[in-house]
């Protein structure tokens, strides 16, 4: 049994926020040096009994490798590189570089990963989860974030659809049934107008 990063159980509903200034991938001004030179674990995101570490710049996440069973991750576990001992992200001194991905991105990621039934977040978190997803082979996540985002997507237009209703339906009109009512009535007499002038 994988243990869960919350101390006094499991949470009930899960709801990672986005701010307004969300990125999908950071832009690095200055590359941040590897192995990092300070290793602090997330606190609620280092795992007991992780076998995956990942860093974002001196932040270490520990996390369980069933849980990352995608090409991506696969091939760089299985991968030693020369004058190493160990693939990285195996060991704690070792971990996968993700500085060009947003801290919140992660952990809300992470978040979706182990508890997807009561994960929820806006739009523009799962635009950055589907971002994240596709980067690393997640379809099954990719799939969730497209059907979340196509829920958001159906609801706003439902949601302008109503508005535009409430705000016009004095002035909606059905033009063909106007146009009849023209040709009908204010045609008609408008000749008779002419032929009398």
């Amino acid at each position: 049994m994988t243990s869960h990063p919350y101390r006094y159980g499991t949470p009930s509903h899960v709801h990672f926020p986005s701010s307004s200034s969300l990125t999908l991938i950071e832009n690095e001004t200055t590359p941040f040096p590897y192995p990092p030179p300070v290793q602090v674990k997330h606190p609620t995101w280092f795992l007991h009994n992780a076998d995956l570490f990942l860093s974002h710049r001196e932040t270490i996440f520990g996390f369980h490798q069933e849980k990352f069973q995608t090409t991506y991750f696969s091939t760089i576990l299985n991968t030693i590189e020369p004058g190493r001992t160990a693939a990285q992200g195996t060991v704690f001194t070792l971990p996968i570089p993700c500085n060009d991905i947003p801290r919140t991105t992660i952990i809300a990621f992470a978040y979706l990963l182990y508890y997807p039934g009561i994960f929820t977040t806006t739009r523009d978190g799962w635009q950055a989860i589907r971002a994240l997803a596709l980067r690393w082979c997640f379809t099954r996540i990719m799939v969730r974030a497209l059907y979340e985002l196509r829920h958001f997507d159906r609801r706003r237009f439902s949601l302008h659809q109503r508005q535009l209703l409430s705000i016009n339906a004095p002035y909606l009109v059905n033009s063909l049934q106007l146009r009849r009512w023209e040709d009908r009535y204010v045609r008609p007499a408008l000749a008779e107008d002419d032929e009398e002038n």
